[in-house]
C-alpha cells in the first residue's frame, strides 16, 4: 500500500498487467467416447469464447495472452496447454 492508504505504483502496474478468466469445462458423450467442450469468458472485457479439446482451450487463452496463432504449435503454447491440463489432472502429449 501506499502512504496515502492506495495502491503503490508498482502495484497499481502489476493490476494493470494482470488478466482474469472464468472456465467452465465439461465432457460431452461422442461416438468416441468423450469430448471437452466448454467456454472462457475473460472477466476484464466480458468476452467469452467457447471451445473443443484442450487444444482449443489453450488456443482461446493464448489469443487473449496475444500469443500468435501463426506460430503454430509453439513452446510458449505447449507450455501453456500443458499447464492447464496438469491443472485438470491429465497429461497431455
Amino acid at each position: 500500500m501506499g502512504q496515502e492508504g492506495g495502491p503503490c505504483k508498482d502495484e497499481a502496474r502489476e493490476e494493470e498487467q494482470v488478466l482474469s478468466f472464468l472456465v467452465r469445462v465439461w465432457r460431452e458423450p461422442c461416438p468416441q467416447g468423450t469430448e471437452l467442450r466448454g467456454w472462457v469468458q475473460h472477466i476484464q472485457s466480458g468476452g467469452r469464447a467457447y471451445f473443443h479439446g484442450w487444444n482449443g482451450l489453450s488456443s482461446v487463452l493464448a489469443a487473449y495472452l496475444g500469443m500468435s496463432r501463426a506460430e503454430g504449435p509453439s513452446l510458449r503454447r505447449r507450455r501453456l496447454r500443458d499447464r492447464i491440463a496438469a491443472w485438470f489432472g491429465r497429461e497431455e502429449g
